[in-house]
């Protein structure tokens, strides 16, 4: 399952090997030769067990995605918020 591939190379797992696998001098360009890339350990379970992490991963994923947009969205009012007492007070509308 390629999704459940994507989600295994960001593990920890795999970005630990990535990482020692990495050559290069520069370190926005690294590179990964073949025969490290053959060396790696990859988990791989069965295709209806790649499917069901997948699909629990993608719902957690939801989860977070849905929660950050709710935070955002609170940020954004507290700074409406922020900006208006700012400039009532300024303006001697409100005392504080």
């Amino acid at each position: 399952d390629k999704e459940y591939m994507v989600f295994f190379f960001q593990s920890q797992m795999a970005r630990g090997q990535i990482k020692l696998s990495a050559r290069g001098s520069s370190p926005t360009m690294v590179k990964v030769g073949q025969n490290h890339i053959k060396s790696w350990l990859i988990v791989l379970p069965p295709k209806n067990e790649q499917r069901e992490i997948r699909d629990r991963l993608n719902k957690q994923l939801n989860r977070i995605l849905i929660t950050i947009e709710h935070i955002e969205q609170q940020i954004t009012k507290l700074n409406e918020l922020k900006s208006v007492i700012i400039s009532e007070s300024v303006t001697g509308k409100i005392k504080i």
